[in-house]
């Protein structure tokens, strides 16, 4: 094997979205995790009951929020009330997310080949549930991924 070849899907993806505007993602490998807190876990819910979870099938995931640009790139609209082109896109319904999913995957012909053994046709979509905190915990065991506490030095909000 070259030395610049490797086995599997590519660790990135970069997808075109219209003139200028991409969208990244990066590929989240199979595996397994406690998904859901401890009973002690400060502000816990009760619905967090821990259980163990296999992410049985690599995924990819965008590597940022997706900007007002890329939203409005496929869309034609940005319904964000803080506006800027690189700032996130909110005031967005779950419907107008899957939307945005279903237009890209319905833009974007694919010819990478797909991390799923077999499939041809990719298809974009939200990640369920245990996907997102998958991906969130990025291995770690913690209520945040900086650890047991999270400061306004290391994420965006307002401290309470």
């Amino acid at each position: 094997m070259d030395a610049l070849e490797h086995e599997g899907p590519p660790a990135t993806l970069t997808l075109d979205l219209g003139p200028g505007v991409k969208l990244d993602l990066v590929l989240i490998p199979a595996g397994k995790f406690t998904m859901g807190s401890p009973e002690t876990e400060r502000d816990r819910n009760p619905d967090e009951t821990q259980h163990e979870v296999t992410i049985s099938q690599p995924f990819y995931m965008g590597k940022c929020q997706v900007t007002q640009e890329q939203y409005e790139a496929l869309m034609g609209t940005n319904p964000a009330h803080f506006k800027g082109t690189k700032n996130p896109v909110e005031k967005v319904s779950w419907d107008d997310a899957k939307l945005f999913c279903e237009k890209l995957s319905a833009k974007l012909p694919f010819t990478q080949p797909s991390p799923r053994a077999g499939e041809g046709q990719w298809t974009i979509q939200l990640p369920t549930e245990a996907q997102w905190e998958y991906a969130c915990r990025a291995g770690t065991t913690t209520p945040f991924n900086t650890g047991k506490t999270i400061s306004t030095q290391q994420a965006n909000y307002d401290g309470d």
